[in-house]
């Protein structure tokens, strides 16, 4: 007994379905913080639940077939900004501190960033068969 199949990707269901998740995110963080929630909060609520999304897409990514998958452009993209997602929060963690970040954040970046290079990777490889199927 597995999980179930996820649905297929569209080009307008990815992005519902990580504006949900980050709205969901900061309400549920509001929630349990009663709503004393200061902007840096609030900012890493909205990574968190982004963060999430994209890490889910990539997963359903991998589990659907070629056909009910993200647009291979699409995906690459998506990966592309969950890279700068990653680098932005390393940056204002590093300013927020006062230092510059040390190894621990770079492991936790590098581990971060395993969603949005599989993205790449993935949406790379399949462009390229979708290339040569159209150039044969």
């Amino acid at each position: 007994m597995g999980l179930p199949p996820p649905r297929k990707q569209t080009v307008g269901s990815v992005p519902g379905f990580i504006a949900f998740a980050m709205v969901f995110f900061v309400v549920v963080s509001a929630i349990l913080r009663h709503a004393r929630d200061a902007p840096a909060d609030v900012a890493l609520s909205m990574f968190t639940g982004v963060w999430f999304a994209i890490t889910t897409v990539a997963t359903n990514y991998y589990r659907l077939a070629p056909n009910d998958r993200l647009p291979p452009v699409h995906a690459i993209g998506l990966g592309l900004f969950d890279l700068a997602l990653v680098g932005i929060a390393i940056r204002i963690g590093a300013r927020k501190a006062g230092a510059p970040p040390g190894w621990p954040v770079w492991a936790g970046a590098a581990l971060l960033s395993v969603p949005a290079a599989y993205l790449i990777a993935a949406g790379t490889s399949h462009w390229r068969r979708t290339v040569r199927a159209a150039a044969s």
